[in-house]
């Protein structure tokens, strides 16, 4: 975006010499140029100075620092400022800025000043529609009934045999056991006759002894 910023450039030129009159002979750098004219009140840029005296102090505050950068750096460029590099007292260099070639023309309002800034993008749209996520509690639910189906062991009945075979008892177990009434008399016979039976011949007793 391409701008007309004659204005401003005088504005700048007008606050560069209020500020070697005060600082008399002093240089001046772009940086500090550039601060005063966006009303800085930092003592880096403001001490020993009279700010009320300096002319065009603080009229750039409706600019951005760095529009105020591109318009200085565009005074250098366009050459209605100068920069000159000088030596300081302590050895080091330093550049300080004067009137440049074309400065006298733009005071004069015979030359235009003009800036390219950056465009600026628009912000994009939000988008609406959006999925709302599924809720906390719902999440932590439905996690908890995988895990609880996941630990459910499988039922295991145990089986259990009951021994009811008269056979199993001895013929004094089933005369003194209570559940012998209950056996008819067939098979309180048969009973007997099985444990008799187990019970080895006398020859073959006489044998083992």
């Amino acid at each position: 975006e391409k701008r007309n910023m004659s204005a401003a450039a005088r504005e700048l030129l007008g606050l560069l010499s209020s500020l070697e009159m005060q600082k008399r002979g002093r240089g001046v750098t772009l940086l500090m140029l550039s601060e005063l004219w966006r009303g800085t009140k930092a003592k880096s840029h403001t001490q020993f100075l009279d700010l009320s005296a300096l002319t065009g102090y603080g009229k750039g505050i409706t600019y951005t620092k760095p529009e105020i950068d591109t318009i200085a750096r565009a005074m250098v460029f366009d050459k209605v400022l100068e920069e000159i590099p000088v030596a300081t007292a302590s050895g080091f260099s330093a550049d300080y800025v004067q009137h440049g070639n074309n400065a006298q023309a733009v005071l004069a309002n015979t030359r235009q000043f003009h800036v390219r800034f950056a465009v600026k993008k628009a912000p994009e749209p939000k988008q609406s529609g959006k999925k709302k996520p599924a809720s906390k509690k719902k999440k932590e639910g439905d996690k908890r009934d995988s895990i609880n189906s996941e630990k459910k062991p499988s039922a295991k009945r145990k089986r259990t045999t009951k021994k009811n075979d008269a056979s199993a008892y001895s013929p004094i177990d089933l005369q003194n056991s209570p559940t012998l009434g209950s056996l008819s008399t067939d098979e309180k016979t048969g009973a007997k006759r099985t444990n008799e039976n187990a019970v080895l011949e006398k020859e073959h007793t006489d044998a083992l002894l």
